[in-house]
């Protein structure tokens, strides 16, 4: 859900919408919303560990990639994929977007 927040409050800095296109993107942003305000009331943090589910269904804690043994936080792993691949910055800080950090 949080990489639902951070496509809609990118689309939000950088997207030109049509009419219906932003009726559309104003629809996905309350639906993302609503998905959000769910998982904090299930206590759901972004400081709990990151994890990947693999084909075998098995689920794998995100180590940090500097010495491969320290487990991330979801919130780390995403700020870990921010660094490595946002090479435009467009992104700028995660902790920054509403809610996330």
């Amino acid at each position: 859900m949080l990489q639902l927040k951070i496509g809609i409050t990118q689309m939000g800095r950088y997207a030109k919408f049509t009419a219906r296109g932003l009726d559309l993107f104003r629809q996905m942003e309350r639906e993302t919303d609503d998905l959000l305000a769910s998982t904090w009331k299930l206590n759901l943090s972004p400081d709990a560990p990151a994890t990947i589910a693999r084909s075998d269904g098995a689920l794998i804690g995100i180590r940090d990639k500097a010495d491969g043994r320290r487990h991330l936080s979801i919130l780390e792993s995403l700020e870990a994929h921010e660094k490595e691949f946002d090479l435009y910055r467009q992104c700028v800080d995660l902790r920054a977007i509403p809610r996330l950090g």
